[in-house]
Parts: C-alpha cells; sequence; structure tokens
C-alpha cells in the first residue's frame, strides 16, 4: 500500500538553459583547482573560469557511457552551459564542470565551497531553505510514500509500520520529514515509527531495488519516482 506521507514536496533542479561540459579531467587547470574551497557570485565565478555543479551517481541522473556523461544532469549541464555563452559570451563564460559526490556531500559540499550549484533533485524543505537558495521547483506537488515489499506484511496504516520500521538515509528530506513526524506521533501519545540508518551511496532506485528482494520491508520515496521505478520493481507496494 502506498501511504502519503507529507503533501506539496518541492523539488529543486536547475533552470534548463547545447554545449560541450567540460569534464574535470579535460582541463588541467581545472583540474588543479576545481576542489579548492571557493565561494562568491557570478562575477567571480567568471575571473575562475568554471562553475562547478555538485551531483550524484544514478542511472538516470548521471553516469557513465564508457567515458562519456550520460543523465539529466549532463543535459542541464549542457544546456546551462548554452545559457553562459549566450550571456557573456562564449569566451568569457565560465566552463560547466560536473562532480559527483555522495548524497551527503551535496549540500555540505556547497556550503564548504566545494560547489557552486548542487543538482540532486533535491525537495525543497524549511531547513535546506535556511542554508541554501533553491531555483523554482521542477515538481511542486510531490507525495512522499511509504514503500513496502515481501519482507513487510500487509501495511495499511502507519501504526502497522512501528514493528517494521524504515530504512531512510540520514540526510534524506524523507528522514528529516519522519522525524518531526515522529515527534507529532509521541506528542499524541503513538509510539515513533523505527527508523534505521542506510548507507548515503544508496539511491531511491537501490533501496527500491532492496525492497522488492525482500531485503528490505520499507522505505520512503517520492511518489513520481515510485510510479516511476515501479514498472521495473514489480514486487513493491
Amino acid at each position: 500500500m502506498l501511504l502519503p506521507l507529507l503533501l506539496m514536496i518541492s523539488m529543486a533542479a536547475l533552470a534548463p538553459g547545447p554545449a560541450q561540459v567540460t569534464t574535470v579531467a579535460e582541463t588541467d587547470e581545472i583540474l588543479d583547482h576545481v576542489s579548492d574551497p571557493w565561494t562568491g557570485d557570478l562575477d567571480g565565478i567568471t575571473r575562475r573560469g568554471f562553475i562547478r555543479i555538485l551531483t550524484v551517481h544514478n542511472p538516470l541522473f548521471f553516469t557513465f557511457d564508457g567515458v562519456e556523461q550520460r543523465g539529466l544532469a549532463p543535459d542541464i549541464a549542457q544546456e546551462f552551459q548554452k545559457h553562459l555563452d549566450e550571456q557573456i559570451g562564449s569566451l568569457r563564460s565560465p566552463t560547466v564542470v560536473l562532480i559527483p559526490v555522495a548524497r551527503d556531500e551535496l549540500l555540505p559540499g556547497l556550503i564548504a565551497g566545494r560547489g557552486d550549484i548542487a543538482a540532486g533533485n533535491l525537495t525543497i524543505t524549511p531547513e535546506r531553505s535556511k542554508i541554501v537558495d533553491f531555483a523554482s521547483p521542477t515538481y511542486p506537488d510531490i507525495n512522499e510514500l511509504v514503500i513496502t515489499g515481501p519482507a513487510a506484511a500487509e501495511v495499511s496504516s502507519f501504526d502497522d509500520l512501528v514493528a517494521k520500521g524504515l530504512h531512510l538515509r540520514r540526510s534524506s528530506s524523507y528522514f528529516e520529514h519522519m522525524k518531526s513526524f515522529n515527534d507529532a506521533r509521541e506528542k499524541a501519545g503513538k509510539k515513533a515509527i523505527p527508523v534505521e540508518t542506510v548507507d548515503e551511496y544508496l539511491e531511491d532506485h537501490d533501496l527500491l531495488d532492496l525492497v522488492n528482494a525482500s531485503l528490505l520491508p520499507a522505505i520512503v520515496v517520492d511518489s513520481h519516482k515510485a510510479k516511476f521505478w515501479a514498472q521495473v520493481f514489480p514486487n513493491i507496494n
């Protein structure tokens, strides 16, 4: 059963804006300085000559086909490069560089100056909005859903999850929202739903695969992801 956990969740993404995106390995000068901590505005980025986008490994968002970058993030980066070339001029515009990191390094890396933009299908939350600025959401009306598989008995209410618990990434919006949800349950005299954290390199599709294979009982994912991956994993509910 798919249980709506929270409504009106906004997804953050770069606005699309084709040009060739330079990888870190292609330019020695960029390679020498791309990991240097730095923060600043677009004028400073233009003087530095490159703009760093932190992203995550994901079969749909960012992956490698041999030496070629594939996925939504490279496509967006190419459009962003084109936009910069048009607005600033191709001879002066900074080169767009994609840097894959673990999910729990996206926002901390941005704040620490190890990247200039974070692009990873991120949910806009009040806590995150206190520390970073988000672009306009791509998906403004998203539910977070509890997903179960063969390892979990039939779940018809949140109370049924107390015995099974949930497996979530600590850095995820799911974890943040579940903490608030459990606080509300405890104030109402109900038991909190146990949450066990998982490796930050596990993407939502990885966790769905584990649920599908009966290796995890229950997780939480965004509704649009659940709808897509349900076509691949027949045992998730």
